[in-house]
């Protein structure tokens, strides 16, 4: 029922080892072209997700195209970033079943990444509000006490 059947006709004479070391190679091949294709093509995907919004921004006179500029910009790096993380996300959970070391240390660094982004992001926020969410959350309260108070 579950028997393995090999459906091919060629017109040369050779053996099963060179037939199937021939496909082998020719998988080899197709998941070197395929494997950074998709990474390409979903970096695209995503970037085309903003084209609308680049083209309105371009109508707008006297600034349009410094503000086309940003947006594209922006949406470049972030379709860049997700797209990679994205992808590589994808490609471990597909080699955790084929390739488990592989897999799981690219899955791995892929949470590292993602784990560095929004690390990084609340560092940012930090460093811009001069402390915590907490320290600007008593102060805004001790204001509005001494506001209520006067």
């Amino acid at each position: 029922m579950f028997e393995e059947v090999v459906d091919h006709a060629e017109d040369t004479k050779i053996t099963a080892t060179e037939y199937f070391d021939a496909q082998q190679k020719k998988i080899k091949t197709a998941a070197t072209l395929v494997r950074p294709g998709g990474i390409v093509l979903q970096i695209q995907g995503l970037f085309l997700l903003f084209s609308p919004f680049i083209a309105v921004l371009k109508w707008i006179p006297l600034v349009g195209w410094l503000l086309g500029g940003i947006m594209w910009i922006a949406a470049f790096v972030f379709a860049l970033v997700v797209g990679l993380i994205v992808s590589c996300l994808v490609i471990a959970m597909a080699w955790i079943f084929y390739r488990p070391i592989l897999g799981i240390s690219l899955l791995l660094l892929t949470g590292v990444s993602v784990f560095l982004i929004f690390y990084m992001s609340a560092g940012e926020e930090e460093a811009i509000t001069g402390g915590s969410k907490a320290d600007s959350a008593t102060t805004v309260a001790a204001q509005i006490a001494s506001n209520a108070g006067a």
